[in-house]
């Protein structure tokens, strides 16, 4: 039997990319789309804290509200990490991974404050 030829290898190199790249993509897609909605609702929970309008009763549902966030993020954060085991993570994944942390870390900070 013959060694596969040049042309053979670079195909079955690119087939393998696409199919990480696809892999990747499929990991990712419910937590990408899914974080942005949890940036907004933090913002919105963060302003609602923050008005200059809002009483005690407002910050405290916000801190709950946040509490509440939190929670979530922190559990699907934990899901991703399980969902990515065993796979390459980067790229794509590497950003998802700094982006759910950074998010927890700024609801905690606001949680503490």
């Amino acid at each position: 039997m013959s060694a596969p030829d040049a042309m053979t290898v670079r195909t079955r190199a690119t087939s393998e990319a696409v199919r990480d790249k696809l892999i990747t993509r499929e990991l990712a897609a419910p937590f990408r789309d899914s974080i942005f909605e949890w940036q907004v609702q933090f913002a919105r929970i963060r302003l609602r804290k923050l008005a200059a309008h809002s009483n005690a009763e407002d910050r405290v549902q916000a801190q709950l509200d946040l509490g509440e966030l939190l929670e979530v993020v922190q559990h699907r954060r934990l899901a991703f990490e399980r969902a990515i085991t065993g796979h390459n993570a980067r790229g794509s994944l590497t950003d998802l991974r700094k982006a759910l942390e950074r998010l927890t870390e700024q609801i905690a900070e606001e949680l503490r404050s």
